[in-house]
């Protein structure tokens, strides 16, 4: 991941990495939740996120962040399943949720 950060000590965007199997899923509407499992500490509402597709080693979109939410993996499932763009089966602890 790498941020460009200005000198009021926030991220004005970050590059995430996305296996090439979700790049689709996130940008053809169907899913609308990105999730990490990090917290990104620099990361606010309005940052901008592009994303790269590392099967395909290309930029392949952007967003921006409208809400953080942290909790735990059964609340992440329960608010947002649907939404999600992994599958139910990935395991989420300490997720972070920059919907877009």
């Amino acid at each position: 991941m790498f941020s460009m950060v200005n000198p009021r000590n926030y991220a004005e965007g970050f590059l995430f990495p996305i296996p090439h199997r979700f790049a689709k899923r996130l940008f053809s509407g169907e899913k609308d939740v990105f999730v990490k499992p990090q917290k990104y500490r620099l990361l606010t509402s309005g940052s901008t996120l592009i994303f790269y597709d590392s099967g395909s080693h290309a930029m392949v979109g952007e967003g921006r962040v409208k809400e953080i939410v942290y909790a735990d993996s059964s609340t992440i499932w329960k608010e947002f399943g649907p939404r999600i763009f992994l599958r139910r089966k990935k395991s989420l602890t300490n997720m972070l949720h920059n919907l877009l």
